[in-house]
């Protein structure tokens, strides 16, 4: 699955991902950073940045991804996987409702 996702500045999705099943995100992300950055967090304190122009690798369990001033960025992710996510995602947000 491709996506394009636009982050504001200040997003932080640690509480959302908090509330999947196994409290993180289980699914591998491929991309590259448009503009701006962000630095995404492991359960075991590993955190990495990811600057414009950088392609990255995030493995699955991930439990935080922050950024303060916004990012575009451009992301692939195995289409099975991607699709649990995001009921998964949509469980939370109207549970929230």
């Amino acid at each position: 699955m491709l996506g394009l996702a636009l982050l504001s500045p200040g997003t932080d999705l640690g509480p959302l991902l908090a509330q999947l099943p196994g409290g993180d995100c289980s699914v591998p992300h491929w991309g590259y950073v448009i503009e701006g950055s962000f630095t995404v967090h492991f359960a075991d304190g590993q955190q990495k940045t990811v600057d414009a122009g950088q392609l990255f690798d995030m493995q699955p369990h991930h439990d935080r991804l922050t950024t303060e001033a916004g990012v575009q960025l451009a992301e692939f992710c195995p289409a099975p996987d991607a699709r649990q996510l995001f009921q998964n995602i949509a469980a939370v947000m109207q549970a929230a409702d």
